[in-house]
């Protein structure tokens, strides 16, 4: 917990940005870059390095953004903001605008300027032509007569009549989805017919990591098996195998998320571990455990900056058994282990994005779940990691 605490407090990283306030008045200034996937009501600048963070919001700022990675205007707009989830869809085809006044994310900047608003409720894009209005792009969910859901999609007739004869065909706005990167790619294409440079600052563009990496290291595991002496004649009920190192070795594909400074990740791991053991309950019966097995990880990461080199990591993951093989364990008949599922729970460090280190506890997975026996399998792991591309 101390760890984490000195990281959070390290990932607090002001860059270069500058705000405009209501007065046209630019100042440059250092910004709270948290690389915001929703658009923010209000951020935290520093005039400099050493004097404390203020404030900017929607009632004294009308402009800001961090250099070459961001930028949100104010602007006062319509916009709807009705659920596009299908259970809370209504049979209203129109939207419902509420005039509203909000930090709009540029996306395209140009003479066709492309911006975006997202909150909970999901994501509304908004146009400018040259010097004209920012209009909302109408999309909307709903539910046809026919109980069938359908869509108004009234923003292909919008670019249509705003772009018509600067390249411009009805086929390919037919084909224009209602997301970002369709969008994006548009308004460039729209601004490069004009022989317009347009600055883009979409996270559509933004480099996406995949990683590569090899995970060697070393499993400390135990099984805890109970037996019913109904079932077998024994006196003892509950037993606990000898905790075991044994290796492991696995192969995890990381897939970094384009925002909030690349702090989130998916993984994906399959992996190989194995367990052997044997204990003697009497003078004429021992019990083994002989598990191999191949699994399958599933799971978020979260990074924590320490520097530009160095950070912490906390994981959450599900374990899939996915083959068990011939794996079994001797309990007087031999049974054979059953494929199953648990969670896991890991701490790591990460240094110049290539080597990796990683604690990790996994909690019980059931074995054997028989009405008279049953075990679990549990243990902790350092893993080892070195990414290969």
């Amino acid at each position: 917990m101390l760890l984490l605490n000195i990281s959070v407090q390290s990932q607090i990283t002001y860059e270069k940005g500058y705000f405009i306030d209501n007065s046209g008045n630019k100042t440059e200034c250092l910004i709270r870059n948290v690389d915001w996937m929703k658009n923010p009501d209000s951020f935290q600048y520093k005039l400099s390095e050493n004097e404390d963070a203020q404030t900017g919001n929607l009632t004294n700022t009308q402009e800001f953004g961090v250099i070459g990675e961001s930028k949100f205007i104010r602007a006062t707009v319509n916009i709807d903001r009705s659920s596009q989830e299908v259970d809370k869809l209504t049979l209203v085809r129109e939207p419902s605008f509420s005039n509203e006044t909000l930090f709009l994310m540029v996306l395209v900047e140009g003479k066709a300027t492309l911006y975006k608003f997202e909150d909970s409720f999901g994501a509304n894009y908004f146009y400018k032509v040259s010097d004209g209005k920012i209009e909302p792009l109408v999309f909307k969910k709903y539910i046809t007569r026919e109980n069938k859901i359908g869509e108004n999609v009234q923003y292909k007739q919008q670019l249509f009549n705003a772009f018509n004869g600067q390249g411009v065909t009805e086929k390919e706005l037919s084909k224009l989805a209602y997301r970002e990167k369709s969008l994006t790619s548009f308004f460039q294409k729209v601004n490069n017919e004009s022989s317009i440079d347009a600055i883009s600052y979409s996270k559509e563009n933004r480099k996406k990591w995949i990683n590569i990496i090899l995970r060697p290291g070393i499993h400390y595991s135990s099984v805890n098996l109970e037996v019913s002496p109904t079932n077998t004649g024994l006196v003892r009920r509950e037993f606990t195998f000898e905790n075991k190192l044994s290796p492991r070795v696995g192969v995890e594909i990381e897939a970094v998320m384009p925002f909030n400074k690349n702090k989130w990740a998916v993984t994906a791991e399959p992996f190989y571990e194995t367990y052997e053991s044997e204990l003697p309950i009497s003078a004429s019966q021992t019990l083994s455990v002989d598990y191999k097995y191949f699994g399958l990880g599933l799971g978020i990461r979260h990074y924590l900056f320490l520097n530009d080199n160095s950070k912490l990591f906390i994981n959450a993951s599900g374990i899939f058994a996915i083959d068990s093989g011939n794996s079994n364990i001797d309990i007087g008949p031999s049974r054979p282990i059953e494929k199953g599922s648990t969670v896991a729970a890991g701490l790591g460090f990460a240094y110049n994005n290539r080597f990796f280190v990683e604690f990790r506890h996994t909690f019980d997975r059931q074995l054997l779940n028989y009405v008279f026996q049953n075990a679990q399998y549990s243990g902790q792991s350092l893993i080892l990691g070195y990414r290969l591309f």
